[in-house]
């Protein structure tokens, strides 16, 4: 089996690979080994199977249809980039001082794209998670 996947960096930005393994456990494995990423920062694609002389699509996870605009792209990833840190007491503190309406939860800068087409003042933070190295990103809206 023939796998497509993006590997997420730690400055939010995504390189795409190609790599070969029984099923998606030793694929997992094998990018640990020669990467040196965990599970978490790896999205699957898609799964090629060989067949005969060439490769054929066998499963498909994402949706091929919606194009994200490649401007609203650069001002997602420049949002995503430049994310503050804001722990639990200043979060509150400062939604509540600038009137925010709403706050969403975010995992990448592609989650960002809707935002920045309804409304028009976001703000992106971070705070710390359970874990150590992994940060919980959110953005305020008005």
């Amino acid at each position: 089996m023939i796998y497509s996947f993006n590997i997420r960096t730690e400055d939010g930005r995504e390189t795409q690979f190609y790599m070969t393994a029984e099923n998606q456990q030793k694929l997992y494995r094998r990018i640990l080994s020669t990467y040196g990423v965990t599970k978490d920062n790896v999205e699957i694609l898609e799964e090629y199977e060989e067949d005969g002389w060439g490769v054929k699509l066998k499963k498909s996870y994402i949706d091929h249809n919606s194009k994200v605009d490649p401007e609203l792209m650069k001002i997602a990833n420049k949002l995503f980039k430049e994310a503050g840190r804001k722990d639990e007491p200043q979060k509150t503190e400062y939604f509540k001082k600038h009137k925010y309406s709403k706050m969403f939860d975010i995992e990448s800068a592609k989650d960002l794209v809707p935002f920045i087409e309804k409304y028009k003042k976001l703000k992106v933070y971070w705070s710390l998670s359970d874990k150590r190295g992994i940060h919980d990103y959110y953005v305020f809206v008005k």
